[in-house]
C-alpha cells in the first residue's frame, strides 16, 4: 500500500512537469508571435517613411513638414515596436522559468521513483 501511495506522488511530480513544459511551449510560441509583430512594425514604419519622403522631396518647401511627418511615424512605430519587445522579453524569461521548473519537478519525481 505504502509503495502504490509513493509511486502516485512520484507520477504527480512527472504530470506536473509534463504541464509546466507544456506552459513554457505555449510562452515561446507567444513570444515568437510577438517578436514578429515587432518586426512588422519596423518594416511597415519604414515604408511609409519612404513614402512620404519621395512624394515631399518634389518640393522643396515641405522639407518641415516631411521632418514633422517623419518624426511622428518614427516615434509611434517606436512605441509600438517597444511595446511588442517588452511583452517579447517578458515571455522569453517566463518560458524559461517554466522550462526550469518542469526539469527540477521531473528530477524530483525520478528521485521519488528510484526510492520505491
Amino acid at each position: 500500500m505504502e509503495m502504490n501511495k509513493s509511486f502516485e506522488i512520484a507520477k504527480s511530480w512527472f504530470v506536473l512537469a509534463q504541464i509546466l513544459i507544456i506552459l513554457a511551449g505555449f510562452s515561446f510560441t507567444s513570444a515568437g508571435i510577438s517578436w514578429s509583430l515587432a518586426t512588422s512594425n519596423l518594416n511597415s514604419g519604414v515604408n511609409l517613411v519612404v513614402d512620404a519622403s519621395t512624394k515631399s522631396c518634389d518640393n522643396i518647401c515641405n522639407l518641415t513638414a516631411y521632418q514633422n511627418l517623419t518624426g511622428n511615424v518614427l516615434s509611434y512605430y517606436a512605441e509600438m515596436t517597444m511595446g511588442n519587445l517588452d511583452l517579447w522579453k517578458y515571455l522569453i524569461d517566463l518560458g524559461l522559468l517554466l522550462t526550469i521548473f518542469s526539469i527540477l519537478c521531473w528530477l524530483r519525481g525520478k528521485y521519488l521513483l528510484h526510492r520505491i
